[in-house]
């Protein structure tokens, strides 16, 4: 099985402010799944990390590939303003990203 029998390509994103203050603990992301819980599931995330707010950590799994983490400096503070982050994958391409 594989999620792209229902969404093939596409873009899911939110504008999000980190909060402030002490986060840790604290686990904020967007997270994509499908037949969640099967073991056949695909997942596709970023996420912050604990106090850091300036990186996010992407990551994809399927049933044929794991350990695919990968810290992304932002090159700004995420808890100063609004910002958009956008999950985007196409036929064979996966890719997240903020701006």
């Amino acid at each position: 099985r594989c999620s792209c029998r229902r969404f093939c390509h596409g873009t899911f994103g939110a504008h999000i402010r980190c909060p402030t203050g002490n986060t840790s603990g604290l686990n904020y992301n967007i997270y994509l799944s499908s037949l969640e819980g099967d073991k056949s599931q695909d997942e596709i995330n970023f996420e912050f990390l604990d106090k850091d707010r300036t990186s996010i950590q992407t990551n994809f799994y399927t049933t044929d590939v794991d350990d695919c983490e990968v810290i992304h400096p932002l090159g700004f503070n995420a808890s100063r303003d609004f910002h958009e982050y956008l999950i985007w994958w196409g036929w064979g391409d996966r890719v997240a990203g903020g701006r």
